[in-house]
């Protein structure tokens, strides 16, 4: 095996282990990774009544508004790095606030998020 070929293998390998950390609902067969729907919930989720995108992702957010009120989106894109993407984490938070779970307050530039 060439040197390229085994670096590449051995990469490949912590990225997996990472992704099984962050995520622990992936699966690997052969060369090819699934992340399982039922992890985050689904548009089409019997188990919960209402129809989420995120549903994983909620819970995790919400756990970080709780131990630090009035948090800003910044700080938890800092804390899901390499994670959830800044973009996913607005969504959740839009959905969130839709559903009237949290609340922003304050000014665009220094407001935060806090549970209702």
């Amino acid at each position: 095996m060439s040197f390229f070929r085994q670096y590449s293998k051995h990469f490949a390998q912590n990225i997996l282990q990472s992704l099984r950390a962050a995520l622990p609902h992936l699966e690997q067969i052969e060369n090819t990774i699934i992340l399982k729907n039922d992890s985050f919930g689904g548009i089409n989720d019997q188990k919960s009544d209402e129809k989420t995108t995120h549903g994983g992702l909620n819970e995790l957010i919400l756990e970080e508004i709780l131990k630090k009120d009035g948090i800003y989106v910044r700080q938890l894109a800092e804390i899901f790095k390499n994670r959830i993407s800044l973009r996913t984490i607005e969504r959740v938070l839009k959905e969130l606030t839709d559903k009237g779970e949290i609340e922003f307050r304050g000014s665009k530039k220094t407001g935060g998020y806090y549970i209702v």
